[in-house]
């Protein structure tokens, strides 16, 4: 006898068969199957969406912050680069100007030069108030050549070498100048007293020094170290006793810390230019005050209304006839 629980579960295994033949051949399956898949994904989907959108912001943001750094980066570059541009217009304007100035004197003078600029300012108990020069041997340089700027007297060459050379200041207290007043044509002998000091003017004639007077080289023998006649500075002090001979103090034309651009004298002139390079004084500033004075208001000129006179009362006459009476004198009643 069979068992009706087998025929039960055969016949319950058909059916299912059967219906699932009849479904995938009519796309029922794929198409239910997809929609319970994407009804059973969407919530996860939402939720790794919502996880997953902070990183992805975070993610975007360092990005972003990384363009901008880069970006800052290339800026700053761009600003340094242009500030660099800027201060090198400013110091080839400024050297410029001082090439330009120099040539000025040169030319008047009838020097001949070689430019060079100023590259060092080594400073020590040896080497005393030096500079160092982008110009040496191969540029024609000696030792003891007249350096000069576009103002007046620098120093002299004190050591050359191939392509740079070292220049004694003419402010360095072992440098002694031969110098010339130009009012007088007086000559002394200017010793520098350090590097930003004035220089000291011993003088060997007992013609007077004023305030004022300015002073030039004398010039040396064969022009070394010192050709005449560049401009040395202007006499700011003037002392001595009497009977003695006279001194004073320099006021340098140029400012030894902001040398830049110098010419070295190759070639001593043919004639002394004397006076004739000297700076012209600069104008001294005149202040005008003008005052207005305004006038007080002025008293009236019309004269006061007189008073008008009150008349006297007239004196009464008396009308009657006048009675003379006469006393006889004594005499006549005699």
């Amino acid at each position: 006898m069979r068992d009706p629980r087998r025929i039960r579960l055969f016949f319950a295994l058909a059916v299912v068969t059967s219906i699932t033949l009849l479904a995938t051949s009519s796309g029922l399956i794929g198409s239910n199957a997809r929609a319970f898949t994407s009804a059973w994904m969407s919530p996860l989907q939402v939720a790794g969406h919502g996880i997953a959108s902070p990183f992805h912001s975070l993610a975007t943001a360092i990005g972003d912050l990384a363009t901008l750094r880069d970006e800052n980066t290339a800026l700053r570059k761009d600003n340094d680069s242009l500030h660099s541009r800027l201060v090198t217009s400013l110091d080839d304007h400024q050297r410029l100007g001082e090439l330009e100035s120099m040539l000025g004197l040169v030319s008047k003078g009838q020097y001949k030069i070689v430019t060079a600029h100023v590259v060092a300012w080594p400073q020590s108990e040896d080497t005393g108030a030096t500079v160092q020069i982008d110009a040496g041997r191969r540029d024609g340089l000696l030792v003891g050549m007249t350096v000069l700027s576009g103002k007046g007297l620098v120093g002299a060459t004190t050591s050359v070498g191939t392509s740079t050379a070292t220049v004694r200041l003419f402010t360095d207290p072992d440098s002694h100048v031969g110098v010339r007043v130009a009012r007088t044509s007086a000559i002394g002998v200017a010793s520098g007293s350090g590097r930003d000091e004035d220089i000291h003017l011993d003088m060997f004639s007992m013609l007077d020094l004023k305030v004022g007077d300015p002073v030039v080289t004398r010039g040396s023998l064969n022009g070394i170290p010192f050709v005449p006649g560049v401009p040395v500075g202007r006499i700011v002090t003037v002392g001595g006793t009497a009977g003695e001979l006279p001194i004073g103090t320099i006021k340098p034309y140029i400012d030894v810390n902001a040398l830049t651009v110098v010419g070295v004298v190759v070639a001593v002139p043919k004639l002394d230019p004397r006076d004739g390079l000297i700076p012209k004084p600069l104008p001294t500033p005149t202040i005008t005050v003008r005052v207005t004075v305004t006038a007080p208001p002025a008293a009236s000129t019309t004269p006061a209304p007189l008073a008008t006179p009150t008349p006297a009362a007239s004196p009464r006459r008396s009308i009657g006839k006048a009675s003379m009476s006469a006393t006889p004198s004594p005499r006549a009643s005699r």
